[in-house]
């Protein structure tokens, strides 16, 4: 898992309901809602990667969570590169520790199907959870 890839980005769960932040306008996908995570810095692997943008964005430890699922796609800002997509799992009281960092404007909770059924859910995402939902045998949106 430490070839060279583009980034990593996750559907953090807290309990049952998935983590999402609204983008600052002036970026790509701006004002979209969007996953924690985001591009590799030095020689990090998938998962290190990951630690470090959900801890710089939302304060937590990756070591707190269960990971559920772990998949390489093409990655977002550059398909010709790999990025890899992880589904993790905070007990729910882990809501009480989230420290939003300084990207993004919001940040809010969602069900999984209202999270899929926002029509300004950064695309690439909703297929990878989807793609997930559906090998768990749970449809998708």
């Amino acid at each position: 898992m430490t070839k060279a890839f583009h980034g990593a980005k996750a559907a953090v769960f807290i309990g049952e309901q998935i983590l999402l932040y609204r983008r600052d306008a002036h970026v790509r996908w701006g004002n979209m809602w969007d996953m924690p995570g985001g591009g590799r810095e030095g020689d990090e692997t998938p998962k290190a990667c990951l630690a470090r943008e959900v801890f710089e964005e939302f304060g937590l430890d990756i070591a707190d969570a269960v990971e559920l699922w772990a998949q390489a796609f093409p990655a977002m800002a550059d398909e010709g590169q790999v990025g890899w997509f992880f589904v993790v799992q905070f007990p729910g009281e882990t809501e009480l520790q989230i420290r939003f960092g300084d990207e993004g404007q919001d940040w809010r909770l969602f069900s999984i199907k209202d999270a899929i059924a926002l029509p300004d859910l950064i695309a690439p995402l909703r297929d990878r959870l989807n793609q997930w939902l559906r090998q768990r045998g749970h449809g998708g949106g």
